[in-house]
């Protein structure tokens, strides 16, 4: 898509002519800020497109599951056969540009495990989520308790380690 396509698509979303600007950032999308509050993504190919359309039937999931910042969708699509999705932007700074988050980027990826482990918990066969198989949260969850060791956050770590975590981990295993 290019960035007439995306204007074209992001307004008619919006319902208003908007401008878009690059993100500088986007992996395996091309993503625009749109004014302050939102992100167009949008896959390059198929593959992509199929990520991109999971992520945010995840994200979806996860948002009734966890107080953590999720974003949410305000709009997704497809163009042509590109998918796309229109995205509220979060507030703060992106992780990509920020100095001193690591500490609260990992506690909150060890809150993410924690639902995502719920998630699995309850029955990773629902229709929207990607794969039939659970991942192994047990080993996900080792790799992080030992990142957060090497790395000296007790928040995160008890976070991982508490109780109820391990119990639901190891349940889902």
């Amino acid at each position: 898509m290019d960035l007439t396509d995306a204007v074209d698509v992001t307004s008619a979303a919006l319902r208003r002519r908007v401008d878009l600007n690059p993100t500088g950032s986007g992996g395996d999308h091309r993503s625009w800020w749109v004014g302050d509050d939102h992100v167009l993504r949008c896959a390059p190919d198929r593959d992509a497109g199929e990520r991109l359309r999971r992520e945010v039937r995840l994200r979806e999931h996860l948002l009734a599951r966890t107080s953590l910042p999720v974003p949410r969708s305000a709009a997704s699509g497809s163009h042509g056969r590109l998918a796309w999705t229109l995205d509220e932007r979060l507030r703060g700074q992106p992780v990509d540009e920020a100095d001193d988050t690591c500490t609260g980027v990992l506690h909150d990826l060890s809150a993410l495990l924690v639902a995502l482990g719920e998630v699995g918990h309850e029955g990773m066969g629902d229709p929207c989520l990607p794969g039939s198989e659970p991942p192994d949260l047990v080993g996900v969850v080792d790799e992080a308790v030992r990142a957060c060791r090497a790395l000296d956050l007790p928040r995160a770590l008890s976070l991982l380690t508490g109780h109820e975590t391990s119990a639901l981990v190891r349940a889902s295993a």
